[in-house]
């Protein structure tokens, strides 16, 4: 586990010297935040989104403590009033009006992971791509091409670190074939985000398939029933073409 630690540490510390490094995109970087009982629960998710959309917090000077330690609210923002910002503006990105959240705490409910309201108590949620803007969008092309192998690194560390019995990637849009669209973060899956002839979180998904972990991908929930993408897909299951 301590070398772990020390992998992700040095993975993050080269994020944040990236978001120091374009300051004037204005710039935030999110990593992994724990649940306040993950550690005990019997059934550890991990949620993978595709980007943070906004964000006000810094953790960087807790950079030195254990990671699941950086925020000391862990995911209780999610029911309460999150801590992000659109436009300079406080943004409650919250259960009440989140379909993301609230997809997810649904899925929780279905699969008897959650005993409590506080359902994200046994999460870790994360990102594909962990740095975008600090008021309001995802990364645009040029942050996604400059950091697309650390966030394959930092991806791959984070499940090595919490080692999730599953997890559940929130990452698909439409019903459009693996690699569609190459070289820009327009993809439909940006979990299958093929960049320059090959997959982008390449190393990630090896780890996954060379470790067994159970692993779904389900599509984003913005417009859809809950009852009709709540099964996901395997990723074992998943087709990907010869690049």
């Amino acid at each position: 586990m301590e070398s772990n630690v020390f992998e992700l540490k040095g993975l993050y510390n080269e994020a944040i010297n990236y978001v120091e490094s374009k300051k004037e995109k204005n710039l935030a970087f999110v990593p992994a935040i724990c649940g306040a009982d993950y550690e005990n629960c019997n059934s550890k998710i991990m949620i993978v989104g595709r980007a943070p959309n906004g964000w006000s917090m810094d953790f960087y000077e807790n950079i030195n403590c254990v990671p699941k330690n950086w925020f000391d609210a862990g995911l209780s923002w999610v029911y309460q009033n999150g801590p992000k910002k659109r436009n300079g503006e406080e943004h409650k990105a919250s259960i009440k009006n989140s379909k993301y959240w609230q997809f997810v705490r649904y899925l929780m409910f279905k699969s008897g992971n959650c005993k409590n309201a506080n359902f994200t108590d046994g999460l870790v949620w994360t990102n594909l791509f962990k740095i975008s803007n600090r008021n309001l969008g995802n990364p645009d092309d040029s942050t996604c091409k400059e950091t697309l192998q650390i966030m394959d690194n930092i991806l791959c560390a984070e499940i090595k670190y919490y080692k999730p019995q599953e997890i559940w990637f929130m990452t698909k849009k439409n019903k459009k074939a693996v690699g569609e669209y190459e070289n820009n973060n327009s993809a439909d899956n940006w979990l299958y985000w093929v960049f320059n002839g090959k997959l982008a979180f390449e190393k990630t998904l090896n780890f996954i398939n060379d470790n067994n972990v159970l692993a779904k991908m389900f599509y984003r929930p913005e417009y859809r029933k809950f009852d009709e993408i709540k099964e996901g897909i395997l990723l074992k299951d998943i087709e990907i073409p010869e690049l």
